[in-house]
């Protein structure tokens, strides 16, 4: 089976944020009614499980008011895992607005059947390991190699799935909350990014999952930044349950600092590379 249809949706203004973009928060939302779609019509329901990393990476944006559809497949992967790609596109376009890889590690990777296609170039990691994060991190160790706490909430019931475990979209709402206290450290912060007309926009992510949050948990974030190079910078956001301090999930992103006018990236000022790069 190759590509199939497993989404159509649309862009509602309340899911743009002060970019005037589509939030990243909800692109992982329509990935992962995706992908239960895909489960579905590929016989994988209840046969696949806990994903090991997702990683997305950000083509276009997509403005509210936009049509969308994904189309997904199932991909050659390395031995021992399964590993599936969703394409997301505005309605009638050819140009891929996103993409997200989902690996899983299976004993019997072919007894779910084979891959049906190679790897699209689109959903080629760039700047992120393929790897999955180590998960081995105390927060206290966290915070030790340069992070510092971003982000202190909880899991509402509205915020998990029927069996009462974090939805996606969830943790990337926090690392979305939790990413202005990240570019502050550098000394981007709001105001400063508004007195040059500049904004902040994520490229690729990358979440690895650990022992899932369910509703409930309260979580905080540990937050580092680095590598910065000319045009680019690597946050990476821990989070953990607060209760027990057990790590529960990493997600990795690379960002950079948008023009505002032109839609276009712009270089990292020079005193920021030389302290961070």
């Amino acid at each position: 089976m190759g590509f199939v249809d497993t989404y159509l949706g649309f862009v509602d203004m309340w899911e743009c944020d002060e970019n005037q973009h589509m939030n990243v928060r909800f692109y992982w939302s329509k990935f992962e009614a995706a992908d239960r779609q895909f489960r579905r019509i590929a016989g994988l329901d209840g046969r696949l499980p806990h994903r090991l990393t997702r990683h997305v990476r950000y083509h276009a944006e997509l403005a509210g008011g936009m049509p969308v559809g994904i189309r997904s497949a199932r991909i050659e992967s390395a031995p021992g895992t399964i590993a599936i790609v969703h394409e997301m596109r505005p309605l009638g376009s050819e140009a891929i607005s996103a993409t997200a890889l989902d690996r899983y590690l299976v004993d019997r990777p072919d007894d779910l059947g084979p891959a049906a296609v190679p790897m699209p170039a689109s959903a080629v990691p760039r700047g992120l390991d393929i790897a999955p994060a180590a998960l081995d991190l105390s927060t206290e160790a966290a915070i030790e190699a340069g992070g510092a706490m971003t982000a202190m909430t909880r899991v509402t019931v509205a915020e998990a799935d029927v069996d009462g475990v974090i939805e996606d979209y969830v943790h990337i709402a926090r690392a979305s909350d939790a990413a202005p206290h990240a570019w502050a450290r550098l000394g981007m912060t709001r105001a400063w990014l508004a007195e040059r007309g500049l904004g902040r926009v994520a490229v690729e992510m990358k979440l690895t999952y650990g022992e899932r949050l369910r509703a409930g948990d309260l979580v905080h974030l540990v937050s580092t930044v680095g590598p910065v190079s000319r045009r680019t910078l690597v946050q990476t956001h821990r989070y953990f349950e607060s209760r027990s301090g057990r790590p529960a999930a990493v997600c990795e992103v690379v960002a950079l600092a948008m023009d505002m006018a032109t839609r276009r990236a712009v270089t990292i000022p020079a005193e920021i590379l030389e302290r961070y790069g």
